[in-house]
């Protein structure tokens, strides 16, 4: 097991508290050979400086600026200052086990697979669960069904380590506010040849209060309709 790990973490005026929580779970991971890309989304003055002092904690970390575009923008970003075969995405207020980079890591290079991909909690008593059960190994047509009904495989980037083969070619869509990350999970999975799902809980995803899908209905509601659509006019 070798190669450098690329985490990407997209930032826009998350609380400093929450910001260097989720850096200091990347920095403690048993799994050292990182790089971690701080992409600073034209936050505010005080999240700006908070990222910059974050980021000379550790000379892994990156911190990269752009006007505000987006999420998607930052991923997007992220993936094209990567120098790493390998893709990891956390979100800046969210926080992962210090074993998530080695099992996921462990468990796409001794299998040779494009993605591996493990289970996440929004339980704010979150700890890490580590079972037992044998990882299972799906083909694209499979994973594309579990994506879709949200059996095992969590919805959203996060949670999943990527070859950069199989992410690298593809492109987070940056027109909708949410279910921006549907389509290219989809081409993903649908590209990859086998992608192992372990039953491993190693993502803590902190619910955002601001989330569209959280507040009253908007038109930025309709995102995710639309996502779905762009969806099925690949698949045809």
């Amino acid at each position: 097991m070798n190669g450098r790990v690329s985490v990407i973490v997209p930032v826009y005026n998350t609380p400093e508290e929450y910001l260097e929580e989720c850096i200091k779970s990347i920095l403690t991971q048993t799994y050292e050979d990182l790089e971690i890309l701080i992409i600073d989304d034209g936050s505010d003055e005080k999240t700006a400086s908070a990222c910059k002092r974050i980021s000379e904690y550790d000379n892994r970390i990156k911190l990269i600026r752009q006007k505000n575009s987006g999420v998607s923008a930052a991923r997007n970003k992220g993936i094209d200052y990567s120098r790493s075969p390998y893709i990891t995405f956390v979100g800046s207020d969210d926080v992962i086990s210090n074993k998530y980079v080695e099992i996921l890591m462990r468990t796409l290079t001794s299998r040779g697979v494009d993605i591996a991909i493990a289970q996440q909690s929004s339980d704010k008593n979150y700890e890490e669960i580590i079972t037992d059960k044998e990882a299972v190994e799906v083909g694209s047509d499979e994973a594309v069904v579990d994506l879709l009904y949200t059996r095992r495989i969590p919805t959203g980037p996060f949670a999943k380590m990527f070859t950069r083969n199989i992410v690298g070619q593809h492109r987070f869509c940056e027109e909708y506010a949410i279910a921006e990350d549907l389509e290219l999970n989809y081409k993903v999975m649908s590209d990859a040849k086998s992608i192992v799902i372990i039953d491993d809980s190693l993502y803590y995803y902190r619910p955002s209060t601001g989330s569209a899908m959280r507040s009253p209905f908007s038109r930025k509601r309709m995102d995710g309709l639309r996502a779905v659509k762009k969806v099925l006019e690949v698949a045809v």
